[in-house]
Order: structure tokens, then C-alpha cells, then sequence
């Protein structure tokens, strides 16, 4: 009996390890910087609580990539700020001259520098949908940013994203 659970043993682990090395087996990186600014911005006053705004929102802007692809940017989110903290949630769409593209959801949150102008980025992020080359696409994101300009009517809140993604493509059988 001893020997049969120690042969089960040897026989799990190893499967686990098999598992796990294929499953990280192919995974490539992507790294882009994405230039943005808001396209569109309704914020609803809370009011009756001390917290500012809930704020909707659209940017547009390129994703520069390292590999030297461009691909245009599509965000649409909503923030939660209060005086304490702000959190934008939304979905990204990525698209390439080729008609490629890639489909992420992010949550991000930012706090206002007091020795810098401009407000600083950190958050993460899951690929879930792409076309063409990208199709099957899958893997998780790390965000950074800074905002560049503040919002209003002239300079609608320019920024700056840094992203890195480890992704696989699932081929098609």
C-alpha cells in the first residue's frame, strides 16, 4: 500500500509539473505605450455623500508598439472617486492596420502627484478577445501611466500608458 501511494504520489507531481511547464510554454510579451486623451466625459456630482463624482467616460488615442506595430486605442470606463481614492474599470479595443485586433478589460487607479504635475497611473489588465492574428489571445497586464495635461477644453487629459502583457494564442483544432 505504501508503495502504491508513493508510485500515485510521483505519478500526480510529475503530471503537475508536465501541466504547468506547457501552460507557460509559448507565452510571448507584448510591450506598447499608449498615447490618449478623453474623447468624451459625463461626471454625475454624488453630492449627498463626500465623495466628487462618478464619472463615464471614452478615450481614443495609438498604442505604440516595441515590436514597431501601431494599432488605434478605443477605451470606454466609468471612475469612482472620492476624496480618498480614484478607480476607473473599463474595456479597451485595439485596432491594427491589418485588421487585427485585441479586446482587454482593466481596472486602474491613480493619485495625484504633489511635486510632479500630473496624476500617476498603476493597473492590470486581462486580454479576452482578439481577431486575426490575435485570435485566441489570452494573458494577463501590468499598467503604468502619467497623465501629460489636465482636462478641459483645450487639452482633454492627455496621458501616457506603459503596458506589458505575457499572452498565448489557443490555436484552432
Amino acid at each position: 500500500m505504501f508503495k502504491r501511494l508513493s508510485f500515485m504520489r510521483l505519478l500526480i507531481s510529475s503530471m503537475l509539473i508536465t501541466l504547468l511547464t506547457l501552460s507557460s510554454a509559448g507565452a510571448e510579451t507584448l510591450n506598447f505605450r499608449i498615447f490618449n486623451y478623453y474623447s468624451k466625459m459625463e461626471a454625475m456630482p454624488i453630492g449627498f455623500v463626500k465623495a466628487p463624482a462618478n464619472i463615464i467616460f471614452e478615450k481614443r488615442g495609438l498604442a505604440d508598439f516595441e515590436n514597431g506595430d501601431i494599432a488605434t486605442f478605443l477605451a470606454r470606463g466609468a471612475v469612482k472617486a472620492t476624496p480618498e481614492a480614484r478607480t476607473a474599470e473599463g474595456y479597451t479595443l485595439l485596432t491594427f492596420d491589418d485588421g487585427a485586433t485585441i479586446v482587454y478589460n482593466w481596472v486602474i487607479k491613480w493619485s495625484k502627484s504633489k511635486t510632479v504635475q500630473g496624476d500617476f497611473y498603476t493597473g492590470t489588465g486581462k486580454l479576452i478577445k482578439g481577431t486575426g492574428r490575435y485570435e485566441g489571445i489570452q494573458g494577463e497586464m501590468k499598467i503604468t501611466g502619467k497623465g501629460v495635461t489636465p482636462f478641459n477644453k483645450e487639452t482633454k487629459g492627455d496621458a501616457y500608458f506603459d503596458v506589458t502583457a505575457e499572452y498565448t494564442i489557443s490555436s484552432k483544432l
